[in-house]
């Protein structure tokens, strides 16, 4: 009788310090949660502030709160009665394992690091990457998010952004736009390098520093092909260059500058059977 009242007391006791430590570990599993949540959001009014580029902010927020609850998860388990150690060391030794399985993931998350630092590209800019153009979202801890001019979403990894040739598009200020237009060998070479300047001139969309270059290219079969090379503003290059071809056609037009097109000559000889 006696046992069996001191096993019921000891299994009363065990209940009620199990009950204990739960309550303990869910106590500082709410107030870690609470605290890893403060901590992401004074980090992102900090970054506001700082010189960190927002193209940055996701990665930075993002390994902070993983960090974070990686310590949070080691807090608890001594609480609960489980012991740190075998986990450490069970984990250091799988590391290879998982660094050989992971070796991509921790590629793109070591250049993503990479990115963070060289600064290649700001949020907003528009890059190509392996014949992919689109503006910058953000970078992530395994990849960078674009969205092309059409609306579509491009997740690169960003150990293809670090490995391979980047072109920024928008990193300087100003873009130069190369136009080409043909006109027939009739045509007076000079009054039509005179309206391209003209052109250029007459609107503020185009400027004339650095100065801009006009010239023949050319000698084509059909055409003579004059270059022209002008800077405009960078948020202006696409709208500049449609812009300069409808002006540039309209001009040409009128006075008397002809722009040729391709012809075919077909010849028919009738064969006449003399049998």
């Amino acid at each position: 009788m006696a046992k069996i009242f001191k096993d019921g007391f000891l299994a009363k006791l065990d209940g009620e310090v199990i009950l204990e430590k739960s309550l303990t570990a869910l106590i500082i599993l709410i107030v870690g949660y609470i605290f890893i949540r403060l901590v992401i959001m004074l980090e992102r009014r900090a970054m506001k502030r700082s010189p960190i580029d927002p193209v940055n902010y996701v990665l930075v927020t993002r390994s902070t709160r993983i960090v974070l609850w990686l310590i949070l998860v080691v807090s608890i388990l001594p609480v609960l009665g489980i012991s740190t150690a075998p986990i450490i060391a069970a984990m250091g030794t799988a590391g290879v394992a998982i660094s050989l399985a992971l070796r991509d993931s921790l590629s793109n998350v070591a250049s993503g690091i990479i990115m963070v630092f060289t600064k290649p590209f700001t949020k907003g800019d528009v890059i190509q990457i392996d014949g992919i153009t689109g503006v910058v979202d953000f970078i992530d801890i395994l990849s960078t998010k674009l969205h092309t001019f059409d609306n579509n979403v491009v997740i690169v990894p960003n150990k293809q952004i670090t490995n391979s040739i980047l072109t920024n598009i928008t990193k300087l200020d100003v873009h130069r736009v190369d136009l080409t237009f043909g006109i027939s060998y009739d045509s007076d070479i000079d009054k039509a390098k005179s309206i391209l300047r003209e052109i250029i001139h007459d609107n503020e969309v185009f400027l004339e520093e650095p100065e801009p270059v006009i010239g023949v290219n050319e000698l084509g079969d059909s055409a003579v092909m004059i270059a022209c090379y002008v800077w405009c503003k960078t948020e202006s290059r696409f709208n500049a260059a449609y812009f300069f071809r409808e002006e540039a056609k309209k001009k040409f037009e009128e006075a008397g500058i002809s722009i040729p097109f391709t012809t075919l000559d077909v010849n028919v000889s009738n064969v006449i059977d003399n049998k």
